[in-house]
């Protein structure tokens, strides 16, 4: 193989994976803002005594992520499974913030 090949795909390859670090940065602000956002529905919620799980909402929200993601053409499992996580983290958020302000 050529070396200039190769210096050619090393450099392609770095570009891309610096893209990819781009893209994880910006993925990791988005979730930054969404903990903000759970920290204020935490707050209104123990201020209306409405409880942190609130199942109909959830069911709703994941079957809009899905049709989404199926849009996407994103991995549905993988989808379904990364907003399970999301959401188990959002709950112990809001119990945290919710027995703060109760104490």
């Amino acid at each position: 193989m050529p070396v200039t090949t190769t210096i050619s795909a090393a450099k392609q390859l770095a570009q891309l994976r610096r893209a990819i670090a781009n893209q994880d940065k910006a993925l990791l602000q988005v979730l930054k803002k969404r903990q903000v956002l759970q920290t204020k529905i935490a707050k209104l919620k123990a201020k209306q005594q409405v409880p942190v799980v609130q199942q109909q909402h959830w069911q709703a929200a994941q079957i809009k992520r899905l049709k989404t993601a199926a849009q996407l053409q994103l991995d549905l499992q993988f989808i379904e499974q990364l907003f399970q996580l999301i959401h188990r983290q959002s709950i112990k958020k809001q119990a945290a913030v919710i027995a703060e302000l109760n104490s």
